[in-house]
């Protein structure tokens, strides 16, 4: 019997597990929304919630530069990618400074087909659209990469087909 015991199992082992929640949480907040199982969905809110009011404790004033390295390292525990990392921190943190936890919704959207599991979409309550997604993005990574820009501009000028 499993008593007192208040982790969900998921039917995996404890290194998978966390491996599984870690990226879920990534592309969480990378796309601001996702679709996965409802019991995923449940265990992945609280991560989501606790990840962007630590993002938050680095915002207000009297932070000294150290705490928000720490709270930059604590993070990084769980989101591995820097790009998502930054977002967290310098996008999406800012926009729930008013916002006393509760950043995250679950909606249930049924049955999947083939196993009959139970779906849900798991997104941020102040979200983007999918464009203003995509132009960041681009902007991000024309500004830490300017030089990789600059080489796929003239590839793909270089493989446009030249028209007589």
């Amino acid at each position: 019997m499993r008593k007192g015991v208040k982790v969900k199992q998921l039917g995996r082992l404890k290194a998978h597990r966390e491996a599984m929640f870690r990226n879920l949480v990534t592309s969480a907040l990378w796309h601001e929304q996702i679709e996965t199982t409802l019991a995923k969905a449940k265990v992945a809110r609280s991560l989501l919630d606790k990840l962007i009011t630590r993002a938050k404790y680095s915002i207000g004033e009297g932070v000294t530069e150290s705490q928000k390295l720490h709270n930059i390292r604590i993070a990084a525990r769980t989101v591995r990618d820097k790009e998502v990392l930054h977002k967290l921190f310098n996008d999406i943190a800012p926009r729930f400074t008013n916002r006393n936890g509760g950043y995250t919704r679950v909606l249930r959207l049924g049955a999947r087909a083939s196993d009959s599991a139970e779906m849900a979409v798991i997104e941020l309550v102040e979200r983007k659209s999918l464009v203003q997604l995509k132009e960041e993005r681009k902007a991000f990574r024309e500004s830490v990469r300017p030089e990789k820009a600059d080489t796929k501009a003239k590839a793909k000028a270089k493989a446009a087909p030249v028209k007589k």
